[in-house]
């Protein structure tokens, strides 16, 4: 499947927007947000799971056009099998966005040795007084938490499954309403046990 979204941000307006790219064997997501208003605000917080043979290719771009905006993007992933996926992130901040704040993070767990992350995070600057950054990660579990979880008496899958929830609770932390955040926790949860 492919998808391409756009949203354009007025003056002192807020988006929040939720990403969950939980199916498809082949995804493209190309996300688009524009914030041209002064004051605009931006959080664009994503999860996704993949196994098998699933490649995922996700492309946020956050565009700062106006002064004083403020754009936060978060996605975090866990792959299994021989799956992989694919992140490039793009933050543009033009001559005119001063006081821009702006991060881009992508944070990926591999849960098999045939997984595969590719992150390529971009920023664009072209003024000076912004505040701007990007943080990615791509790694295995940590052999140390696992060994923990199951010194206290958990089986090696709910010891994995206990970690790879905590790996998700910090961007469904981020989902202010309760019901899209337990939409999301669940349908997380019951992929990953699957």
């Amino acid at each position: 499947s492919m998808s391409t979204r756009r949203v354009m941000a007025v003056r002192e307006s807020r988006i929040l927007w939720v990403e969950g790219m939980l199916g498809g064997s082949l995804s493209k997501e190309n996300m688009e947000i524009v914030l041209e208003g002064a004051g605009a605000e931006l959080d664009l917080v994503g999860g996704f799971l993949t196994h098998g043979n699933q490649h995922l290719d996700m492309s946020p771009v956050v565009h700062h056009i106006a002064p004083h905006t403020r754009g936060d993007v978060l996605i975090n992933g866990a792959l299994r099998d021989k799956s992989r996926a694919i992140f490039h992130g793009m933050v543009k901040i033009e001559k005119s966005a001063l006081h821009t704040d702006a991060y881009l993070a992508n944070h990926n767990l591999l849960l098999s040795p045939g997984a595969r992350a590719d992150t390529i995070p971009k920023l664009e600057i072209e003024c000076n007084e912004v505040k701007a950054s990007h943080g990615v990660t791509a790694g295995e579990m940590d052999r140390e938490m696992l060994f923990y979880a199951m010194s206290r008496g958990l089986d090696e899958k709910v010891a994995e499954n206990l970690i790879v929830d905590a790996f998700y609770e910090t961007i469904l932390q981020r989902i202010p309403h309760e019901g899209i955040r337990n939409t999301l926790g669940k349908t997380i949860r019951e992929k990953l046990r699957q």
